[in-house]
């Protein structure tokens, strides 16, 4: 694998797992600030803002294995299996099936003794 596509896969990688921590910590942190304190935007504010820079901080220290990003991102690009033809695409859609015609029901013939 080339070793920028090895780079952009490293970084996404680290975004994900900080991006995970951060919404741990949050959802940690306002739990602990329910049972503590009363609920405030103020509070909620500075939580976000913490988690977020302690996330960071936490995201720069994980190790993240290059072998086990390279890897499957080789398996995942076959071309056999991943080019879909046109007729593999027509044979999967289900085939739109017209309602029969709907006939209209004769009306009861009315005799003259009927309507009087």
């Amino acid at each position: 694998m080339k070793k920028h596509k090895l780079k952009s896969l490293i970084k996404t990688a680290r975004k994900s797992a900080k991006r995970d921590i951060q919404t741990i910590l949050i959802k940690n942190l306002k739990e602990v600030a329910a049972k503590v304190a009363k609920d405030s935007d103020k509070l909620d504010k500075k939580i976000k803002l913490s988690a977020k820079k302690l996330a960071k901080e936490i995201s720069k220290e994980v190790i993240i294995d290059e072998t086990a990003l390279a890897a499957p991102a080789e398996k995942a690009i076959e071309p056999e299996a991943a080019v879909i033809t046109e007729a593999a695409i027509k044979e999967s859609k289900p085939k739109k099936v017209k309602a029969p015609a709907k006939t209209k029901a004769a009306a009861p013939a009315v005799t003259a003794e009927e309507v009087k």
